[in-house]
């Protein structure tokens, strides 16, 4: 995409003042040192995509893993912005908004999140594992690219991966001088510069990148009530990175990213049974009176240290991460002054971990590690009725301050030995122990507590078929841990205090094929997963209750294709088919709900795109891109009385570059396509619901510009 005119040996101190004049990042461009990467194309564009799913380098093809990658000149291309937009590229994977900023719906492989648990992934960005679901929805800048793993991996990334885990890759810094600017603008104001300069501090030794990108639109989600948009917002983040490449086989790479915004929340609207069909019609529309806002903030620094040594490297991987969110405004979704909230969420974590693993290229690779995370949450809310007043403590409807406390300690181990004929063999283990508190500071004798541990092993065995073609056949186990309902829904409700840890097995069969000198690759698997003690969210309203639910047994079955076909060297196409039949097979004990789709998941998932690069001149080249995705229907309750069928969306970008310079024109849904992504059954009494609609159409230019 855009190019990039470098020069040699030039310190990044003596430069840094034209550089950030310049310099506002591309996530387009590409570095090959990152972890995964693409390597240089041959004569015919096709590109050997190398991937770190197993914590080591190795070739996408190779590895016995169900993974998408993303380079970042694809992601750049089809405008992915957050890791919402992932859900049109990956298949079965779907990640849509929620209550606030840092609150997503995430599922994969029919495994889904709930609003008061954790995501079903496991999210690392730059080798680093985020310690919480409020880290994962930032605004994305100049990235090198992302790897999905389907299915879980919680032998290798632990707690959390009980679905997959998803490895976000940001541009490393660079030897020599380099300076991009991207500039977006699109209907309703909605604006974005992304500036990033990287260098050499030190020639050779010590390199540097700094991002800096700013953000602000007037929305598009409508408030009848107040006239404008729910969803205004603005934001800027800040991510620096220094890498150390020492002598003795010594490198540090350290990594601090800051972000804050001030963005619409809680834009759900309340429909009935009848009003929630109508999407197309103007009617349909956040209610909130006064708008609600996420003033939030999110803190991020982190040093991982490599030391190589005669055959083997030393790892440590430190960590300290901070959020804080304060969402304020109506609290009863209606155009009538009734409730107001007043909503504090806070997060601080600690993550340590160390390694040691093999770095020969021997037929033996392994790696044995340990990890320790020390984490509080708070959560603050209060919700008072008062039509003429504002916010008043002394007349709560809903009052709470919960504390919540999180001690976690794992080991691990993971091998991979190569044996005659064809075949590898590879085992993991883990075992996770976390130990929680919580208590609510406005009730005395709440204190509760419980240690959450599980131990997830897997194991895989492959068979290279021929030098383009591999089958494996895998099983492994997944984990998420507990946690505790409010205490005044424990009494006023009788709803357990505690919610039990989610566990998965998966069972899976997978072929991975190249065709045409590498030019075609196909690859496939189906797998069988017996999901545990699923959590599910469920709000009543009187009185007024946000609670987490299990449901005892869910079967999941699916399978997954993804082609990709580079046809000539600036043509290429690809496609994916995800299917998930997660069933339910007893809730709280009985069979009553047995053979209904469980909630929030959808039943399939399907994409395809096509990108065509030609080039013109010496200097002048084009873009046309063209995406597709379809979701099948989706259940959003366990007597599967609240549906939505399947939806389609499309997006597509027009551009051209000229030498050091690129100008395309993008847009997204372009058929303007509205269905919901978010419901929730009876959440402001009995027949009325809360639900939320997907983006409307939305459409821009971009300029990009590199020094």
């Amino acid at each position: 995409m855009s190019t990039c005119l470098k020069k040699p040996g030039v310190p990044l101190a003596s430069a840094v003042a034209v550089a950030l004049y310049w310099a506002i990042g591309s996530p387009a461009q590409a570095q090959e040192t990152a972890p995964a990467r693409a390597a240089d194309q041959d004569a015919t564009g096709v590109q050997e995509v190398i991937v770190t799913a197993r914590r080591r380098e190795e070739s996408i093809q190779e590895v016995p893993v169900a993974v998408s990658y993303l380079s970042g000149e694809t992601l750049a291309t089809a405008d992915v912005r957050r890791v919402t937009d992932l859900t049109a590229m990956v298949p079965n994977l779907s990640i849509n908004s929620g209550y606030r900023q840092g609150s997503l719906w995430i599922t994969l492989r029919g495994i889904p999140s709930v609003q008061g648990g954790e995501p079903p992934v496991s999210v690392l960005i730059d080798g680093v594992q985020v310690p919480g679901q409020d880290f994962i929805n930032e605004e994305l800048g100049a990235l090198q690219s992302v790897q999905v793993l389907r299915g879980p991996q919680g032998a290798l990334y632990g707690r959390g991966a009980i679905g997959g885990a998803i490895l976000i890759e940001t541009l490393r810094p660079t030897n020599d001088l380099s300076g991009e600017l991207t500039l977006d603008y699109g209907n309703h104001n909605d604006e974005r510069a992304i500036a990033s300069v990287s260098g050499a501090l030190m020639p050779d030794r010590i390199f540097g990148r700094l991002t800096v990108l700013a953000r602000k639109t007037d929305g598009f989600q409508p408030n009848l009530t107040t006239g404008g948009y729910a969803d205004k917002g603005k934001g800027i983040n800040v991510n620096g990175r220094l890498l150390f490449d020492l002598d003795d086989g010594l490198s540090i790479d350290l990594n601090a990213r800051r972000q804050h915004g001030l963005d619409g929340a809680s834009y759900e609207y309340l429909v009935d049974d009848i009003t929630r069909y109508d999407y197309d019609n103007h009617t349909a529309g956040d209610v909130n009176n006064p708008n609600v806002t996420d003033d939030h903030t999110i803190t991020s620094v982190s040093a991982k240290i490599d030391k190589k040594l005669d055959g083997i490297t030393l790892t440590s991987i430190s960590q300290f991460a901070k959020s804080v969110s304060t969402v304020r405004g109506d609290g009863d979704f209606q155009a009538q002054h009734l409730v107001l909230q007043d909503n504090q969420i806070s997060m601080r974590a600690f993550n340590q971990d160390l390694r040691i693993a093999s770095n020969g290229e021997g037929p033996l690779s392994w790696m044995v590690g340990a990890f320790f995370q020390d984490r509080t949450d708070i959560n603050y809310l209060l919700e008072t009725a008062d039509p003429l007043g504002p916010l008043d403590p002394t007349k709560p409807i809903a009052n709470s301050n919960s504390y919540g406390k999180s001690r976690a300690w794992a080991v691990y181990t993971q091998a991979s030995q190569k044996l005659p004929g064809g075949f590898e063999l590879s085992a993991a283990a883990r075992y996770d122990s976390d130990k929680r508190t919580s208590y609510d500071a406005f009730d005395a004798d709440t204190r509760t507590g419980a240690t959450f541990s599980q131990f997830q092993p897997a194991g895989t065995l492959k068979k290279d078929l021929t030098a383009d073609a591999n089958v494996y056949v895998t099983i492994g186990r997944g984990f998420q841990s507990g946690g505790f309902n409010p205490y005044a829904d424990a009494v006023t409700l009788g709803v357990a205090r505690l919610f039990k840890p989610e566990t998965s097995t998966n069972y899976e069969i997978g072929a991975k094929t190249r065709w045409l000198d590498g030019k075609l690759t196909a690859d496939v698997a189906a797998y069988h997963t017996d999901f545990r003690n699923q959590q599910f969210f469920f709000i009543s309203v009187t009185p007024i209750a946000r609670d987490v639910y299990n449901i005892d047994k869910t079967r999941i079955n699916g399978v997954e294709a993804e082609v990709n076909y580079t046809i000539i060297r600036d043509l290429a196409v690809s496609a994916s088919l995800g299917t998930s039949d997660s069933s339910i097979q007893e809730f709280q004990g009985s069979s009553r709900f047995k053979g209904n789709q469980s909630p929030n998941s959808y039943k399939y998932t399907a994409n395809a795109s096509v990108q065509y690069s030609p080039k013109l001149t010496d200097q002048v080249s084009g873009l046309f891109y063209f995406d597709w995705q379809r979701r099948g229907s989706i259940d959003f309750d366990v007597q599967n009385q609240y549906n939505v069928g399947p939806s389609d969306t499309f997006n597509g970008r027009l551009g051209v570059s000229v030498d050091k310079y690129q100008l395309s024109f993008y847009m997204r849904n372009i058929t303007a396509e509205r269905f919901p992504v978010l419901f929730q059954a009876n959440a402001a009494g009995p027949g009325v619901h809360g639900q939320l609609l997907n983006m409307p159409r939305t459409f821009g230019v971009e300029v990009q510009a590199s020094l």
